[in-house]
């Protein structure tokens, strides 16, 4: 589900993400040592940002969607203590945690001039759906947050994803007749959409996951997340009214989609 991680040592800070994430090695509950690339609680995202980034992973995971592995990063007085620069000691604080994904070498940032490759086109299609299904503004042909070895892609950084305040007014469900448009327009078209506009293409696979998501394993999403992220529950709540909602409408956001790509 969202398995946690102890931080061992401090690597370096990223040269890309607005978030300024940090490459760690953690050690896993069984002993093994796994690299990671982490999100910190004083991000300019904050800790809702993280909540999202959390849930947006292990929905994706659930819908069979290429990403990296997540986990809560925990960071103890030890870990703090060992980092030897204290521009970057300040960021941590011990007892606290953050969110990170397995580091992923051998891809780089999707080129948004290249063609969309004919073996991608489903897995994008997928990524299409998931995106305007969580609400995601931040996957676009400004800022493509995808990575590419050439034969398959990486969806990265939800952080701004299922972002629901303001549902009904400001936040338009996505299952709703071209809620979707904003995907398809200047500087908020989305990586993919001229490589499908008028490709066959399919999201089936992804929909029918969707569609069969229990209640009770959103639930779990939400207990995953750590409290110290949303001591009042007040993100998860939302969030989780509106993932069972877009369950039930999953058949709705496929139609959404496809009037949007035909």
């Amino acid at each position: 589900m969202l398995e946690s991680v102890r931080a061992t040592r401090f690597l370096k800070r990223m040269t890309t993400g607005r978030n300024a994430p940090v490459l760690l090695e953690t050690e896993r509950s069984n002993g093994d040592f796994v690299e990671v690339v982490v999100k910190l609680p004083s991000a300019e995202c904050g800790p809702g940002g993280l909540v999202r980034e959390a849930i947006c992973s292990m929905l994706a995971a659930d819908l069979g969607l290429p990403i990296a592995e997540p986990f809560v990063v925990e960071f103890d007085q030890d870990f703090v203590d060992s980092i030897s620069s204290s521009e970057e000691k300040v960021r941590f604080k011990a007892g606290s945690s953050g969110f990170g994904c397995t580091h992923v070498v051998g891809m780089h940032i999707y080129p948004v001039a290249q063609a969309l490759p004919l073996k991608l086109v489903d897995t994008a299609s997928d990524a299409f759906t998931f995106d305007g299904g969580v609400l995601n503004p931040d996957r676009l042909k400004i800022r493509p947050n995808c990575l590419t070895d050439g034969n398959s892609l990486l969806l990265i950084d939800h952080e701004s994803a299922l972002n629901v305040y303001g549902r009904g007014f400001l936040v338009i469900d996505p299952w709703t007749k071209d809620a979707l448009k904003p995907l398809t327009k200047d500087d908020t078209e989305h990586l993919f959409f001229r490589g499908l506009h008028g490709q066959k293409h399919t999201n089936d696979k992804i929909i029918e996951a969707l569609a069969a998501v229990p209640a009770a394993r959103v639930d779990s999403y939400m207990k995953a997340v750590p409290n110290e992220w949303d001591a009042d529950w007040s993100i998860r709540k939302d969030i989780s009214g509106y993932l069972t909602d877009l369950v039930a409408n999953a058949k709705n956001l496929s139609i959404e989609v496809g009037s949007m790509l035909q």
